[in-house]
């Protein structure tokens, strides 16, 4: 004969695991039977469900026949657990959670940068004159230091040494120490940078200063080699190494550098100088050399 008995009870704890499993607010009081005198059998085998060892009876409740989830799934061979935290029972394997793909951020709109002008390429510098034309254009006010040697007659020394300038405006200045040995020494300032027609302009007196000239590329440097030609500049700088003596007819081959970054001259040394010097005793010829060095 069935005891009855009146049991509170969740339908979820029909297939919980323990008591307080079920708490909540979707808890339902059901009137129910519990069968004590219901038998089982399992593929042909008398089989009593336990939890914990201790036998189970099954609860009918309106004509259904209720056991505990975890003794008929283990029995069957069938993985069971709980999740506790969402109150599920997962027979079986658990469903696999597939996370949704974030969406990648979109990047931010950057500021539309101001497009650079192109830039004006120099032109190509394959002559003489091209070189001529870039040192003019690229003057800056510039320092020289001077050193000049010579003979006349053969026999009589004459030389100086000078310091000389181009400001930025193009006033040139020069301070020169002179020895001109029985003609005497001199030490005067005059309005006066050897070279500078090529060095500062204008265009027109650089391309006389280079006129004919050779010019070669080589490495780091333009070399400009001139024959013959004497600018004014050289010449009234020779006429200041003494008071007493006259230079004329100078002549001679001068190397100039030219750096090829800057295009700017930075020295130059004359070689094989020929001249007439005129003094008291009369006009003698005259052989020199001068080293000019520019620095910016």
């Amino acid at each position: 004969m069935k005891k009855r008995w009146i049991v509170m009870v969740a339908i979820m704890m029909l297939l919980a695991f323990t008591a307080g499993a079920v708490a909540g607010s979707t808890s339902q009081v059901i009137q129910a039977t519990l069968a004590h005198d219901f038998k089982f059998m399992l593929n042909g085998k008398a089989w009593t469900p336990q939890i914990d060892g201790k036998n189970l009876s099954p609860i009918v409740y309106e004509g259904r026949t209720y056991l505990p989830a975890r003794p008929l799934a283990e029995a069957l061979g069938v993985k069971i657990d709980w999740d506790k935290s969402t109150k599920t029972v997962i027979i079986g394997e658990a469903p696999v959670v597939v996370e949704e793909p974030k969406p990648e951020p979109k990047p931010e709109p950057q500021p539309e940068q101001p497009k650079e002008e192109p830039k004006e390429e120099a032109p190509a510098i394959a002559s003489a004159d091209d070189a001529a034309k870039a040192i003019v254009k690229a003057f800056a006010p510039v320092n020289a230091k001077i050193s000049i040697s010579g003979l006349v007659a053969g026999m009589v020394k004459v030389g100086a040494e000078a310091t000389a300038s181009i400001a930025a405006d193009g006033k040139a200045n020069a301070n020169i120490k002179g020895d001109a040995g029985p003609l005497g020494q001199s030490d005067v300032n005059a309005p006066l940078c050897p070279y500078s027609e090529l060095i500062y302009g204008p265009e027109g007196e650089a391309l006389k200063v280079v006129a004919g000239a050779a010019f070669a590329d080589k490495g780091d440097v333009y070399v400009i080699t001139v024959t013959g030609n004497t600018p004014a500049s050289l010449l009234n700088m020779l006429n200041k190494v003494n008071d007493k003596a006259t230079w004329s007819e100078v002549k001679g081959t001068a190397e100039i550098t030219v750096d090829k970054k800057t295009n700017r001259v930075t020295k130059i040394i004359i070689k094989n100088g020929t001249a007439k010097v005129k003094t008291m005793l009369g006009e003698k010829e005259a052989t020199f050399e001068a080293t000019f060095t520019y620095s910016y």
